[in-house]
């Protein structure tokens, strides 16, 4: 069995579009975690102290909330045109707002405002680059029996720009300010343009039947009838919904976790942001190397308990040291349960619904994490972090208590 599955990575890996792609990915993604740290920070410079969790909150779920409301349409949009075409067009857009950044801060203008519109702009093309970044996979890859592997491999290689990116964010602000931070973003997208250029894909065809018409709701209705027939699919969604929404809510205020419970600064924040981008890689790392032994539903279960384990315990904690290790845990049980769950979406989905159900599960994925988002600035501005901690570490533990008894657990393997 262990062969078997060292068999299949090197397939993966040995395949052209895969080296390509992969590559593109990590760059972009350390790039666009770095960006996303930065502004956090950048938030807490301009705000201060008083009422920064609020607008970091804010910042984060508006960045999310277009994903939130069109990732069903973009869903569509992949099924229907060229995945690799749409991925340029938004790699495009995030090479001019990283830009836009960087004449900002550069010329000092910059206002919370401004970061705000242009999340808000943002979030709109990750609307269609977040679900097109997974479901161009199952177009790339020459061997369809890779496909589970090499989305989690992506997996992977996200959760390790969550170590590089935010990791450096601290540093690179520290000596070389803002506006180089973000042109390493811009640069970083134009990197993944390369790559996408560079990979042999199968030509989209486009139906070009008579009198044909794009019925958008009844599309989008289909897709909502098959997840909802489909209780592996049912039930994964539903998962990643809660788990981004009250397992999620730590990491947007990892930078006022890290000033106003430990008394940190920027580097401080940069420990707290690579432990938990850490906990995430070694997650990732787990689900690959025991894909074969350990089921699904048992990374998912114990992944949601650690998380809420974690969570309650970082609440009480004011030790450098020890809010690390909670944070490496709490990255670590997220990853575990979201990639199990995101994974068997798409293994389980039928080929010609892959958009669609992709797309409704980051409606899902950007909601939760919108609410947890918004809310968790929201409340710790009321009521300061460890009380936002205390309760999503809560309700973690309680799902994970629960999980195992739903039916529809059997499927996610």
């Amino acid at each position: 069995m262990t062969q078997d599955t060292a068999v299949v990575r090197v397939g993966v890996l040995g395949e052209r579009n895969m080296r390509w792609y992969l590559g593109g990915q990590l760059l972009s993604l350390t790039g666009t975690m770095l960006q996303t740290a930065v502004l956090s920070l950048l938030i807490l410079e301009i705000v201060g102290k008083v009422g920064a969790p609020f607008w970091v909150g804010l910042v984060w779920a508006l960045d999310l909330a277009p994903g939130f409301l069109f990732a069903p349409f973009a869903g569509i949009l992949l099924d229907r045109f060229d995945k690799r075409k749409v991925l340029i067009v938004t790699g495009i857009f995030g090479v001019l707002q990283a830009f836009i950044f960087v004449f900002l801060t550069y010329t000092h203008q910059i206002t919370v405002i401004e970061i705000c519109v242009l999340a808000l702009c943002m979030g709109m093309v990750n609307a269609v680059d977040g679900p097109g970044r997974n479901v161009i996979i199952k177009d790339a890859v020459e061997n369809q029996y890779n496909v589970r592997q090499a989305s989690k491999m992506f997996s992977s290689l996200y959760n390790l720009a969550q170590i590089l990116g935010p990791g450096l964010a601290g540093f690179m602000i520290l000596y070389l300010g803002f506006p180089i931070t973000f042109i390493i973003n811009g640069l970083s997208f134009v990197a993944l343009i390369v790559a996408l250029l560079n990979m042999h894909l199968p030509s989209k065809v486009i139906s070009t039947e008579p009198n044909q018409k794009i019925k958008i709701w009844a599309l989008i209705s289909r897709g909502y009838m098959y997840i909802f027939s489909e209780p592996g699919i049912r039930l994964s969604i539903i998962l990643t919904g809660l788990i981004c929404t009250f397992g999620f809510l730590y990491l947007p205020m990892l930078s006022v976790i890290a000033r106003d419970m430990f008394h940190g600064n920027a580097i401080t924040f940069s420990y707290f942001a690579a432990a938990s981008g850490l906990g995430s890689f070694f997650g990732a790392f787990v689900i690959l190397k025991f894909n074969d032994i350990i089921p699904h539903r048992t990374l998912v279960i114990c992944g949601i308990t650690l998380l809420g384990a974690s969570l309650l315990t970082l609440s009480f904690m004011t030790y450098f040291f020890a809010g690390i290790v909670c944070i490496f845990l709490a990255g670590f049980g997220f990853m575990t349960s979201f990639s199990s769950v995101r994974s068997s979406i798409i293994h389980l989905a039928r080929q010609d619904l892959v958009g669609i159900v992709m797309g409704i599960t980051f409606t899902f994925f950007y909601g939760g994490m919108m609410l947890g988002a918004f809310s968790s600035g929201f409340f710790a501005n009321l009521y300061g972090c460890p009380a936002v901690l205390m309760t999503g570490g809560i309700i973690m533990l309680a799902i994970g208590l629960t999980v195992p008894y739903l039916s529809g657990i059997k499927y996610i393997d």
